[in-house]
């Protein structure tokens, strides 16, 4: 479905999200970012592979036409903060347990200037978290002045 808001806490009723796409308009676990150069909604969603994400295309956000599968640093469930002149991303890791440096207390943190195409940012979360498990939901990141804060 899709809602809208002026002050993110009183919501409208739009409709239901359409698709004319091979496939049935499926969105698991779903993350959207409007990119605001191309003017354009994505919706990232889960696909058979996990370094894998199906990623549909909306120029309203509620009708949606193109489907791309796009190979990313993080795993399905994570959050998309605007950097301004890039999208920076947190999610869980997908490397594998023998890589060298890899913490998974913390999230990985990703760039992209289109939202299409993810690398590895070169800074990596560190932070209060201890145990060998993560404390912290990537999925809950928000952007404040002093700095990004995890929920």
């Amino acid at each position: 479905m899709s809602a809208s808001s002026e002050d993110g806490y009183n919501y409208q009723f739009e409709g239901k999200v359409t698709g004319e796409i091979d496939v049935p308009l499926d969105a698991v676990d779903f993350t959207v970012l409007y990119e605001k150069r191309a003017q354009k909604y994505l919706i990232y969603t889960r696909s058979e592979d996990p370094e894998i994400l199906q990623v549909l295309e909306s120029s309203d956000g509620r009708h949606f036409t193109k489907r791309f599968a796009i190979k990313t640093p993080f795993g399905l469930q994570f959050s998309i903060v605007d950097g301004g002149e890039y999208y920076v991303a947190y999610g869980q890791s997908l490397f594998e347990s023998d890589v060298i440096d890899v913490d998974y207390r913390y999230p990985v943190k990703a760039v992209s200037k289109d939202g299409l195409n993810w690398q590895l940012a070169e800074d990596q979360p560190v932070g209060p978290w201890k145990g060998n498990r993560i404390y912290c939901s990537p999925t809950a990141v928000i952007k404040m002045d002093d700095g990004y804060y995890f929920y």
